[in-house]
């Protein structure tokens, strides 16, 4: 029986074409095989384990645009009445990408731009290039502007120690350039994400809550800017719903229900290429997982989720 989430995240691949040195994509690369989801697979393995209407996201450790059915999986799920969010690194937003995710009906886009300044930016996102991500995203804001398309555009930004001084800096520059929403990230403390770059560039929770969100806000209100404090932008709800109503399906088909637990081997509850929704759903480790949660007692990982939705503007 197929269950009904809230959402649910969808890494459909394992490749990416950067190497962020704030993604355990990078720490992890030649460790996975290659793999795509097949659009036959994803119908069959979606359709009788999940019904719709939810959120589905497509995003996971990998960029999501180097997948060719991306397009029709969207259109498979628009066509069951979900909600689609697209994540990307933006680096691949040509026109014929473009075209066929408007056609297939996404209703946001989530695209990194961690800075407004180049080499900030480009430290972050190793192997990119600023000038042509941003390009690509103007490309794909006109896009909809033409079409007059329901489509929005959010811009992540993860804040280190090296983009936090700038952030005011980049809700001007995104006013200026048409772009009105804002997500700001914290990074988590997930050992693939240990490196030397984030040894220095990590902020600790003292220091992320001590910047000033408060002046950030009231500029961003200021601009007609919505900036908010998390990547949840579609289900607007405040706290973790990740244990009642949220899955996380990796391009293997492992099941977990957050894509930050996905790396714990214990957090996996099965795969779903092998076993049916519910019989991963009554088995004793997601239902010992359930009552964990439901007492308080909580994954480790889980004291420093850096994912609870708040909007400050």
């Amino acid at each position: 029986m197929a269950v009904r989430p809230e959402l649910l995240q969808v890494e459909i691949n394992t490749t990416c074409n950067l190497r962020c040195r704030i993604c355990p994509c990078t720490a992890s690369a030649g460790t996975r095989p290659a793999r795509n989801v097949t659009l036959d697979e994803y119908r069959r393995v979606i359709g009788r384990s999940f019904a719709p209407p939810y959120v589905v996201v497509f995003s996971g450790f990998s960029e999501t645009l180097l997948h060719p059915q991306l397009h029709r999986m969207v259109e498979f799920e628009k066509r069951r009445g979900c909600t689609v969010q697209v994540a990307t690194n933006g680096t691949l937003l040509d026109d014929r990408r473009i075209g066929r995710l408007l056609d297939a009906g996404v209703d946001q886009f989530v695209v990194s731009l961690d800075s407004a300044r180049p080499a900030v930016y480009e430290a972050v996102r190793t192997g990119a290039s600023f000038e042509t991500v941003l390009r690509n995203v103007l490309r794909l804001r006109d896009a909809i502007a033409r079409r007059s398309s329901a489509s929005k555009i959010v811009v992540n930004s993860v804040v280190l120690r090296s983009t936090a001084p700038h952030l005011g800096e980049l809700l001007e520059f995104l006013h200026e350039h048409g772009l009105a929403d804002l997500a700001l990230i914290k990074v988590m403390k997930l050992a693939a994400m240990r490196n030397r770059f984030l040894r220095t560039d990590f902020l600790s929770w003292d220091e992320y809550d001590a910047l000033p969100f408060d002046r950030l806000a009231r500029r961003a209100r200021a601009l007609g800017l919505r900036m908010m404090r998390s990547d949840d932008t579609v289900l607007g709800v405040r706290g973790c719903h990740c244990p009642t109503g949220a899955f996380y399906l990796s391009a293997e088909l492992d099941l977990s229900v957050c894509p930050m637990l996905s790396f714990a081997p214990r957090w996996v509850f099965g795969n779903l290429g092998r076993e049916s929704i519910d019989a991963i759903c009554r088995g004793d480790r997601f239902a010992a997982f359930r009552a964990r949660f439901a007492a308080g007692r909580r994954p480790a990982l889980c004291e420093d989720c850096a994912c609870l939705f708040t909007t400050t503007a």
